[in-house]
């Protein structure tokens, strides 16, 4: 009859929670990063969201109750040469000293963080609890108030764009009443440089849409204005309106390398066909069917760009 491993791994659990001190590893005037949360005085700025901005995390519980990997690391002893202690401490996990430096930058990063939800006026304090020589900390975040968008005001002089942006207008991600939130705002600029992308302006990025905000005194509302900007292809050129592109000529180049020139003339090729009206380079031998080539093609010679379709 089989026995249960049970007993010996709680035997074993056991040994190690009574077996060894944390303290030999935590330097005086030091303390063991004991427990690490998150606090929200309100319901819609949910602390969950934050936790990928916390950068110190307490050492690792298993099943969470016991930190078995740092009790495996303070089974070793404090001479590092000897064998059995590098092997305790290779397994294990060394115990997370509390670091003040580190609490503050993530301290700023969510404050960041919930001010550009729209709750302008946050702050977050870290609460800090300690006993002997562990220390317990919780990011306390005050959000405050939200501010909210009462306007939303298009300056657009480009027509064609215009148009494209009207058309679209139910997919805007911009509404009266909506909050500030700067992460839906980049969210909008990355909607319509998609959208133009698959319209022919093949070199448009979100750089050119931007925002103006004001806020409304005494209130906790903001006036929105999104600007489209003009096209510029150096930083000393003069403007000019966005350009829509069509495809010309489409080559297939089989063995390509990207480390090499674009240039035809700089590759290493040595032969070519026409299928359908494509030509088709390649080096010694032709390894694929010029009918699979032009089959799986998405777009053709005095078709609108499409990034999409690319």
């Amino acid at each position: 009859m089989k026995k249960s491993a049970r007993p010996y791994i709680c035997t074993f659990i056991i040994a190690l929670c009574t077996s060894c001190s944390v303290s030999k590893f935590i330097p005086e005037d030091k303390y063991l990063l004991d427990e690490v949360r998150i606090v929200s005085e309100t319901k819609e700025v949910k602390p969950s969201l934050f936790n990928s901005y916390i950068r110190q995390n307490p050492n690792a519980k298993w099943f969470n109750l016991v930190k078995i990997p740092m009790r495996t690391y303070c089974v070793s002893g404090v001479d590092s040469t000897k064998w059995i202690n590098r092997f305790f401490r290779k397994i294990g996990d060394a115990p997370v000293i509390y670091d003040e430096s580190v609490a503050l930058k993530s301290q700023e990063e969510i404050e960041k963080a919930v001010r550009n939800m729209g709750y302008m006026g946050a702050t977050v304090h870290l609460d800090k609890k300690t006993r002997k020589n562990k220390l317990k900390l919780a990011y306390r975040i005050h959000a405050g108030h939200p501010y909210k968008v009462r306007h939303v005001v298009y300056d657009i002089d480009d027509l064609v764009i215009s148009d494209y942006m009207r058309q679209d207008s139910a997919q805007s991600l911009l509404a009266p009443g909506m909050l500030f939130d700067v992460n839906v705002l980049d969210a909008e600029r990355q909607r319509i440089t998609d959208k133009l992308l698959r319209n022919g302006y093949y070199k448009f990025n979100k750089d050119y849409v931007g925002y103006t905000a004001d806020t409304v005194r005494g209130t906790y509302q903001v006036d929105l204005t999104l600007h489209l900007h003009a096209y510029r292809a150096h930083v000393n050129d003069s403007v000019k309106a966005h350009q829509q592109y069509w495809i010309d000529k489409i080559n297939f180049i089989t063995d390509y390398d990207v480390l090499q020139s674009s240039a035809l003339n700089s590759m290493d090729i040595n032969d070519s066909l026409h299928f359908k009206g494509y030509p088709i380079y390649y080096k010694d031998k032709l390894y694929l069917r010029p009918k699979m080539l032009t089959d799986n093609l998405r777009f053709a010679p005095g078709d609108l760009f499409d990034e999409q379709d690319v």
